[in-house]
């Protein structure tokens, strides 16, 4: 089946306050994977100063997670730059989601790694994909042998899109972010 990555972004006074146990319930609510879909315009919504006072809702980068790590950073593996630790980065809170516990960053992180993102354009991104290399990452990565390239960047394309939107509304509102592979 494999796993899913989810984002969810909350005042960092709220994480600070957060018993552990809480940490497994928000991933819980956040629900299966057809009930889970943010989309881009929705999230979109949320930049907007009417929305300021309303808690965007969570994200999820399904199964392309782990292709997106590899498109922002070349590897399958963490490393300690902005751009990886936007996806497999962060401490350890809270009981077992799926893949290990989730993990926590605070408003600073959230906001370098919001800058980095940010800096990213559509051309880097292209630069960046290697398909020959998610390929050969299956089946760590959703991404087969037999799958068009140009439709697995367009679908790389729009998740860090999705990722950059949330992170960039984060930043801007101060917000730490959980970070759980369900």
């Amino acid at each position: 089946m494999g796993y899913y990555c989810v984002l969810i972004q909350m005042p960092e006074r709220r994480l600070m306050h957060m018993d552990e146990d809480e940490v497994g319930t928000l991933f819980d609510r956040v629900g299966s994977p057809h009930k889970r879909h943010t989309s881009l315009p929705i999230l979109k919504q949320y930049e907007q100063p009417c929305m300021a006072a309303q808690p965007p809702p969570p994200i999820s980068l399904e199964k392309m997670w782990l292709a997106l790590h590899h498109l922002l950073t070349g590897e399958f593996r963490p490393d300690a730059t902005p751009l990886s630790r936007s996806i497999l980065a962060g401490k350890s809170i809270g009981v077992d989601v799926g893949d290990g516990p989730a993990r926590y960053l605070w408003a600073e992180e959230v906001r370098e790694i919001s800058a980095a993102l940010s800096s990213l354009t559509s051309e880097d991104l292209r630069r960046r994909y290697a398909p020959a290399e998610l390929k050969a990452g299956w089946p760590k990565t959703p991404v087969r042998k037999d799958e068009d390239d140009e439709r697995v960047f367009t679908g790389l394309e729009h998740s860090f899109r999705l990722l950059e939107t949330y992170y960039g509304i984060a930043a801007s509102r101060g917000n730490a972010m959980l970070i759980g592979v369900v």
